[in-house]
């Protein structure tokens, strides 16, 4: 398990691997994340001369899948910094855990999942861009780095406007409140997925601290007729907004939600912000790309 006197070797290892892992590379970041909650660690593979060779990060929580509870880990921070390093660490992972997650993820990690029979794909399961940068390569053709950002200024949304439409379409009632941490209601809306985290307020205050120095997390609480029924976690950059964490009563209500928050923190100069989110929800994806979200384009 990943230790204070693991920082140097473990930054030299990404170094020597041309690695940018920018989280790994933060203190705090390792330290709250890793080093303070027992039930969330980072694993790595080292040499007798004591260098860095793999990492994975692993998170316990319990999940809720068709109406029962089961106690589920979920991966992070996995890195090869030798070829062939990385399986080692992984099948001891497999052996640990009894249900492994993993969100959408590098190709080289699909390759790993698609050898592991026991390793399912969520149906449906994608990530989605709001304002994808169609960022430039060094290897790009000439007539690719002129063309990308006029596609970039053609195809990008502005979110402020999103409230009327939104509130339009949204259940009667829909409020939202910004909060500094999570009580029990909004841990634990009534919502009845096949799948969903079934996570404690402690869990989700230690996991979306609002008082953290290397991200800034704003919890907003779900409201309808005066009544909690759910919340949403936006981590926050001058460049980004992730969706972090979404729970509640239903579907359509949790959508309306995720847009109008975007709405409100997408304003003036950020408007054209970049988003990002993971959906698997048909109704709820559908919601979101109503309102311009779409899957990364590939490669080209």
């Amino acid at each position: 398990p990943y230790r204070d006197p693991h920082a140097d070797a473990l930054v030299a290892g990404l170094d020597a691997a041309g690695l940018a892992a920018p989280l790994l590379r933060n203190t705090a970041f390792k330290l709250h994340y890793y080093q303070s909650n027992p039930n969330c660690r980072l694993q790595l593979l080292v040499d007798t001369q004591g260098q860095i060779l793999a990492t994975l990060g692993s998170e316990d929580m319990a999940v809720r899948i068709g109406g029962s509870n089961r106690a589920a880990a979920m991966l992070s921070n996995t890195f090869a910094m030798r070829p062939g390093a990385f399986p080692l660490l992984f099948l001891q992972w497999m052996k640990s855990v009894e249900t492994g997650m993993a969100m959408p993820a590098a190709v080289e990690l699909e390759h790993q999942f698609a050898k592991q029979t026991r390793w399912a794909a969520v149906s449906g399961l994608h990530r989605y861009w709001l304002n994808w940068g169609f960022p430039t390569k060094p290897d790009d053709a000439a007539w690719k780095k002129l063309a990308k950002p006029l596609v970039r200024l053609m195809r990008r949304v502005d979110a402020s406007g999103f409230e009327p439409r939104v509130r339009a379409i949204a259940p009667a009632g829909l409020q939202l409140r910004e909060e500094t941490c999570f009580d029990s209601q909004m841990a634990q809306p009534k919502g009845n997925f096949g799948f969903q985290l079934a996570l404690d307020a402690a869990h989700l205050n230690w996991r979306f601290d609002t008082t953290l120095t290397y991200t800034r997390y704003r919890v907003f609480r779900i409201e309808r007729g005066g009544m909690t029924c759910g919340a949403v976690v936006i981590a926050e950059w001058p460049h980004c907004l992730l969706v972090s964490y979404c729970n509640g009563d239903d579907a359509d209500l949790l959508a309306c939600a995720v847009l109008l928050i975007i709405a409100h923190l997408n304003q003036g100069q950020n408007r054209y912000r970049r988003v990002i989110l993971s959906a698997m929800h048909e109704d709820m994806v559908a919601l979101f790309r109503r309102f311009g979200f779409s899957p990364a384009p590939q490669p080209s």
